[in-house]
């Protein structure tokens, strides 16, 4: 939708603990096309809130990285973006952004015109699913796991 004002992003950066990346919060708000109109203060808290979670899930994979002598995830070696980041860090980004984006999605509905927040409410509880989903599945292939396991009980 056309507002005719310009998107003012967050110059906000979430530090995490030196082995993840540190979060730019406009980083989140373009790759997840926020609305413009979101509180500042509740996309920085629903970030802080899934890399907390994240960073609680990969710990054992931290741990098992640092061992190998990685001092942060972007020394991983792996496929890379020339002059920019790899593919490990590229994932735990994904999976921090779609966990954040299905905690904040409720707040969508509220900052949108009326038709199209009818209609996100609708859809919200399967849009929040599929994001955790996703989100679960990037943590899942960070571990070096694939997307569906088997174990015997």
């Amino acid at each position: 939708m056309f507002a005719g004002k310009d998107i003012d992003y967050s110059a906000a950066t979430i530090r995490n603990d030196g082995f993840w990346p540190d979060v730019a919060v406009a980083d989140f708000e373009r790759r997840r096309a926020l609305p413009a109109d979101l509180d500042p203060q509740t996309t920085g808290a629903a970030l802080l809130a899934a890399i907390s979670e994240i960073n609680l899930q990969l710990a054992m994979r931290q741990a098992a990285l640092m061992a190998e002598g990685h001092a942060c995830a972007a020394e991983v070696p792996g496929p890379s973006l020339e002059g920019g980041t790899n593919a490990l860090t590229e994932q735990y980004l994904a999976a921090v952004f779609a966990r954040a984006k299905a905690a904040i999605l409720p707040e969508f509905a509220s900052v949108t015109e009326r038709p199209a927040a009818n209609n996100l409410a609708e859809r919200a509880p399967e849009q929040r699913a599929q994001l955790l989903a996703e989100s679960q599945q990037l943590v899942r292939s960070i571990k070096g796991k694939h997307r569906a396991g088997v174990s015997l009980i």
